[in-house]
């Protein structure tokens, strides 16, 4: 449906409803279908009205085959005239249809809240993938003959709205608390991938990658502490995280090397990750702190590279090391190298992926490695899953590598 088809489609919620109108007066009622997603204004803010148009008709295509399923003469779909970003499908049936309007249409809306929920990031793609604020709503109007059809239809559309924002609030407060629950339960878990010498094909180290619980929406580390920020609690997950993967790690001694362990910055001012606290921790895992590799990322913001470097020295002086991870994906990278001097700089996916045929890549891959051999630390590829950009890489002279080619993220048992 182009720009002036969905234009067309708003009359009917305007002064030009005429159509509208007479199917609701025949019908003598009307079921409201609300849809919105609010997070597609991003789209436009970020990409501009092509893209944001591009992003709606997505929408508008979804939420019309789902209507589709359940159409009968008459039916539609049009914009909600105040927002592109919101849709409403018009579903007239007999005022005496008692059971639609007051148990399927009620389950239509939840089943196309979760159609839209499951959707969401192919909406948005390749825009933007983070659209969990889908709001799905229904309101129902009868037919009064003595008040206008447009100030009746507009009143239900108010309701489904507030149906929908009241139902996005209620589903938040359970997520919320099932998030909680999660983390009082401690039921995330760790699985580790190798870290390889690219000359000997040795394992120099396991980097410990953590999970959300399956079949939940955490499931993903970036949804995790998505959550876990919404919840104020990413320091209490990203210490969970920690836990975990040195217990499984501690369980599967058959992996040999370090562990690399990925760190918020704030992580490292832990109290109880430092001290007698750390030492009974390392203890109960069979660790001891020369096997142990602070991952830190260059897409988290160190706020006092000062107060940082002198946390940092204090494990260092215990045998700890530190890595860089996600060179190559930010703007900071230079500064964050050259202030953290770790011993090991982890080159960013963006970086690696068909190295093979991009001289760009390889400039800016010997660039990295001239700037690791100045502070003495070593280059990590990250992300390698060709045979050709496992040859690149090596013959460019990076020490290690990681990704699918090398072996694949695996759990402790």
């Amino acid at each position: 449906m182009d720009a002036t088809e969905q234009k067309r489609a708003a009359a009917p919620l305007g002064v030009a409803g005429d159509v509208v109108s007479k199917r609701f007066a025949e019908s003598g009622a009307v079921g409201l279908l609300y849809v919105s997603l609010p997070g597609l204004a991003a789209v436009e803010a970020g990409f501009g009205i092509e893209a944001h148009a591009q992003s709606v008709r997505a929408l508008w295509d979804l939420v019309e085959r789902f209507v589709a399923g359940v159409r009968a003469e008459g039916d539609l779909l049009v914009a909600a005239e105040s927002s592109p970003e919101e849709l409403v499908a018009l579903l007239f049936r007999e005022r005496s249809r008692r059971l639609f309007y007051t148990e399927e249409l009620p389950a239509l809306s939840d089943k196309l809240h979760a159609l839209v929920r499951q959707q969401a990031g192919r909406i948005g793609y390749p825009y933007v993938t983070d659209l969990a604020d889908a709001r799905v709503g229904y309101a129902v109007a009868l037919h009064n003959p003595q008040l206008r059809d447009d100030r009746q239809l507009r009143t239900a559309l108010d309701r489904a709205r507030a149906d929908a924002q009241l139902n996005a609030r209620i589903r938040a407060r359970e997520s919320a608390r099932a998030f909680l629950s999660m983390v009082l339960g401690e039921k995330v878990q760790s699985v580790y991938q190798p870290i390889v010498d690219l000359d000997g094909g040795r394992t120099l180290a396991y980097e410990a990658l953590v999970r959300g619980p399956q079949a939940t929406f955490w499931r993903e580390p970036e949804a995790l502490f998505r959550a876990a920020e919404e919840a104020g609690v990413v320091f209490e997950v990203d210490c969970l995280c920690r836990q975990a993967a040195l217990r499984g790690f501690a369980e599967r001694r058959a992996m040999s090397g370090k562990l690399f362990l990925n760190c918020l910055p704030s992580a490292i001012h832990d109290p109880i990750f430092r001290g007698d606290k750390l030492r009974e921790t390392l203890e109960r895992c069979r660790l001891t702190p020369s096997d142990l590799v602070f991952e830190i990322s260059e897409k988290e913001s160190i706020k006092n590279f000062n107060i940082f470097r002198e946390t940092r020295d204090y494990y260092r002086n215990l045998g700890i090391q530190f890595a860089l991870d996600d060179t190559g994906a930010g703007y900071a990278g230079l500064e964050a190298v050259m202030q953290l001097a770790p011993d090991y700089i982890k080159v960013d996916i963006s970086l690696v992926h068909s190295i093979d045929a991009d001289n760009g890549r390889q400039g800016l891959m010997k660039a990295v490695i001239s700037m690791a051999e100045a502070i003495g630390a070593k280059v990590i590829a990250e992300g390698v899953e060709t045979e050709a950009e496992l040859e690149t890489v090596r013959a460019l002279g990076v020490s290690y590598g990681q990704g699918y080619l090398l072996g694949r993220p695996e759990p402790a048992r």
